[in-house]
């Protein structure tokens, strides 16, 4: 599906787009394998390419963002200008009949020519491109001629791609919408110096100078050099960058289970950290919270890429710093990602694990939230679930996609990702402890569901705590399946 959003302003579309985040990773909890990208187009337009697995993935999707209050109060002030491709279902048709309903909706379901997906994707690899356009043809038998050269070539593309549609717009002769997603940087190149200059691509180009309109947003790796040179000769296709979806948008978030090869390697990096003013007056965030007798919890936060660049750069110009964490001092340092997870950063990523025993630790992000602060006051919580079956699990999925916790109204940064059918990792950044207590209000009825899902949580918290918060924390570490406790942290903690 591709859709264009239009918004009265740009603040509408930004309460729109951090509204969206939870969306994406709450599907995926719920057992589908969808992806989506969200994409700045204008100031006050958000494009969106999205791709489900199956009917229940899209229902689960459409009932979490029905049940966003912000998108929904929204609903009447933007126009939506939506295409569905692929394998339409009779209850897929029905959701979208109803949402075609809302004022300044225009939704249409397409006529597939040309439909593919690979069924074991889960979304783009960050260093890939990705491709969406409404073409307008002379005439419907200008159209009709370029979907038949089109489909010659569907080999190629296929190829070369983990998505390709090709459809005719319903209530429209000579319209046609095309989405397009490459495998890797190495298949987006070749399919453009290699694939459109061969001889079986020739007769479809040749149509394009008679069409209407020809063209689209690129998105995805368009940051890279190569690709850009590329793309130049292709002036009516802009690239757009990423606001959320399956790669992320600006903002970026990691925890890291660091392993110390012993307690003193341990403690000698933590002071490390504790003296270093990491790059100095920036908006990032890097602390770490001592964990047993010689681990370490290491988050990460950036509101962007310039945030994100100067803790890197902070970190490595300290050489006491950088001492105490090289020199096979680190044994292992699994680390778990959220938010962007765009080329540019992924590629900085991969230089720090040449020095660093540093990895993905890969497990799926289930539940993502944008938002909160990440300064010297804010209020950290991390935490180790396992959950008695994988039922246990389910219930605390449902439990994240209640209304009542998917509209909490304080700003906070949180994810989770399931490491198995029993267990999660999850970190929650709030911009104080009183701004933790007000949200805690809609976990708390929850109490007794989790604890009969839960087999055990350990709970670590970090930053100042008002006594009515403290209050609180006493109350769940009181539960049986909570071990909480109050961790030191030091580092660089944003602005």
């Amino acid at each position: 599906m591709g859709q264009y959003f239009r918004f009265r302003s740009q603040a509408d579309r930004e309460a729109f787009s951090e509204a969206i985040v939870q969306v994406v990773a709450l599907t995926n909890a719920a057992g589908g394998k969808s992806f989506g990208y969200n994409l700045d187009t204008a100031p006050t337009e958000l494009t969106m390419v999205w791709v489900w697995d199956s009917t229940a993935s899209f229902q689960t999707t459409e009932k979490l963002f029905a049940q966003t209050e912000v998108i929904t109060a929204m609903v009447g002030t933007f126009t939506c200008e939506a295409y569905f491709c692929g394998d339409i279902s009779t209850e897929t048709k029905g959701l979208v009949a109803k949402w075609n309903e809302a004022p300044g909706f225009d939704i249409r379901v397409c006529e597939n020519e040309l439909a593919y997906a690979d069924k074991t994707c889960v979304g783009m690899s960050h260093d890939a491109m990705g491709a969406f356009g409404v073409f307008e043809h002379a005439s419907e038998a200008a159209r009709d001629a370029y979907f038949a050269e089109a489909k010659k070539t569907a080999a190629v593309w296929m190829s070369r791609s983990h998505v390709v549609s090709y459809a005719k717009v319903s209530g429209s002769s000579t319209k046609s919408v095309h989405i397009w997603m490459f495998k890797s940087k190495e298949d987006t190149l070749s399919w453009m110096a290699e694939d459109i200059p061969s001889k079986i691509m020739e007769p479809g180009l040749a149509m394009i100078p008679s069409m209407v309109k020809f063209g689209g947003v690129c998105f995805g790796n368009t940051t890279d050099a190569e690709i850009n040179v590329a793309l130049k000769p292709w002036s009516t296709w802009k690239v757009a960058p990423l606001v959320s979806g399956s790669l992320g948008g600006n903002f970026l978030s990691f925890i890291q289970k660091a392993v110390f090869k012993d307690t003193a390697a341990r403690n000698a990096a933590l002071a490390a950290l504790k003296a270093s003013t990491i790059g100095g007056d920036h908006g990032g965030a890097f602390f770490a919270c001592p964990l047993g007798e010689s681990q370490a919890w290491i988050c990460h936060y950036a509101n962007d890429q310039a945030g994100n660049k100067a803790i890197q750069a902070g970190f490595s110009a300290d050489p006491a710093l950088m001492a105490s964490f090289l020199n096979n001092n680190i044994t292992h340092q699994p680390c778990f990602l959220s938010g962007n997870v765009q080329n540019e950063w992924m590629t900085d990523l991969a230089g720090w694990s040449e020095v660093l025993p540093l990895y993905n630790e890969g497990s799926p992000l289930v539940c993502h939230r944008e938002g909160g602060s990440f300064g010297p006051d804010c209020f950290h919580v991390i935490q180790e679930l396992e959950f008695n079956d994988a039922a246990g699990y389910e219930t605390y999925i449902d439990m994240q996609m209640d209304p009542a916790v998917m509209n909490e109204p304080i700003k906070f940064s949180g994810s989770m990702w399931k490491t198995s059918s029993t267990t999660a990792q999850a970190m929650y950044c709030f911009s104080s402890s009183d701004d933790w207590l007000a949200a805690n209000i809609n976990y708390a009825p929850y109490a007794e569901a989790f604890g009969k899902a839960m087999k055990k949580v350990k709970v670590y918290l970090s930053g100042p705590v008002s006594a009515e918060a403290q209050a609180a924390i006493d109350g769940w570490a009181s539960l049986d399946w909570i071990d909480m406790s109050n961790v030191e942290r030091v580092g660089k903690m944003g602005q």
